[in-house]
């Protein structure tokens, strides 16, 4: 499954969300095979992407990356916002929690906890850091699919 397709994917479906707050948004989508469900891996990268929205700042910034790295694949998003607490990333993947507070509005709380789950169905790794700025890098490593052969 193209790790990097489903990231352009889970893009389109935020860009508007993402303009209307004024979001600069830098993709680097490098080819990314991965193994897994397909419409799994959309749900990681489209709650990966929609925190990005949602908890960044107005005029800030989101980068994506997808690239593999000898037998893995990688997602990387990150995004500017409120400074966070190395003390707090560990909650952040519990659901209805968000940094030190806990989660309310509209939002379920459970995007991160989601993200953790589906890496983890695929035999993958979820890494969170707090970046010095404010704002958070999530990066998602997951087995990659052997590359095709012939034509």
């Amino acid at each position: 499954m193209p790790l990097d397709q489903i990231a352009r994917r889970a893009l389109a479906a935020v860009a508007e969300a993402a303009r209307g707050r004024g979001l600069t948004i830098r993709a680097g989508l490098g080819q990314a095979r991965a193994y897994g469900d397909p419409e799994l891996l959309g749900e990681l990268a489209g709650n990966l992407l929609s925190n990005a929205v949602k908890y960044n700042c107005p005029h800030g910034w989101i980068a994506v990356d997808t690239r593999t790295d000898v037998d893995h694949v990688v997602l990387e998003v990150s995004n500017s916002g409120q400074p966070i607490a190395d003390a707090d990333l560990a909650g952040l993947l519990e659901p209805f929690r968000r940094a030190s507070q806990q989660r309310t509005g509209n939002s379920s709380g459970l995007g991160l906890s989601i993200v953790r789950a589906v890496a983890a169905a695929h035999d993958g790794e979820l890494g969170l850091r707090a970046l010095a700025g404010g704002g958070l890098a999530v990066r998602v490593s997951l087995p990659a699919a052997p590359a095709r052969r012939g034509g």
